[in-house]
């Protein structure tokens, strides 16, 4: 059925064609050939065809081609976007917290491990930074908290001080699971 409307199509078209060939060459031969032949080729373009109706047996199965769109438009876009996992950096992991070998996931050793005391690492917070950081754009992460009844995650500037109690004042956005954690911390910042 639409092979058969494309040829109609087709036909009509050239025919068109042919038309507007041979009116310009009669425009070309003889302005009198033109003016006595013009109202015979009004009348052949004139001939409109009455617009095309849509049979109807060909009606487009919406669901099929729209019900999975989303679906296909994220396995689109995870051809696009690239997903890696944060590496996380041991320099600036505070002493109670231990990393996977991986350097991908953390926990709580609940006691200190004897690690050098640089610039970079956190002294009175429970906290790790990523290795990489980035400038600008747009960022998501999937966390996974497993069952831990206390966590934080967050974001902050590269110079923000990571030393003393001063780290969650300013240049922190932050979300953070369970009241304890804050109890916990007030009492880690006030019994130093």
């Amino acid at each position: 059925m639409m092979k058969e409307k494309l040829e109609e199509m087709n036909r009509h078209i050239s025919a068109l064609s042919h038309t507007i060939k041979d009116t310009e060459e009669m425009m070309k031969a003889n302005d009198v050939c033109f003016i006595k032949e013009f109202p015979v080729t009004m009348e052949r373009v004139q001939i409109s065809q009455p617009d095309p109706q849509t049979p109807s047996g060909a009606l487009i199965h919406v669901p099929r081609y729209l019900g999975n769109l989303p679906f296909r438009v994220w396995k689109k876009m995870q051809d696009i976007v690239q997903n890696t996992p944060v590496i996380l950096d041991p320099n600036t992991a505070y002493a109670d917290l231990v990393l996977s070998d991986d350097l991908t996931s953390v926990r709580n050793s609940e006691h200190s491990q004897p690690l050098p005391d640089n610039p970079e690492r956190f002294n009175r917070y429970f906290c790790v930074l990523g290795s990489e950081g980035f400038n600008s754009g747009t960022h998501s992460w999937d966390v996974e908290v497993k069952e831990s009844s206390i966590w934080s995650l967050g974001v902050t500037t590269a110079s923000n001080q990571r030393k003393g109690n001063d780290f969650f004042n300013t240049d922190v956005w932050s979300v953070q699971y369970g009241l304890i954690t804050l109890v916990f911390m007030l009492n880690r910042i006030l019994s130093v």
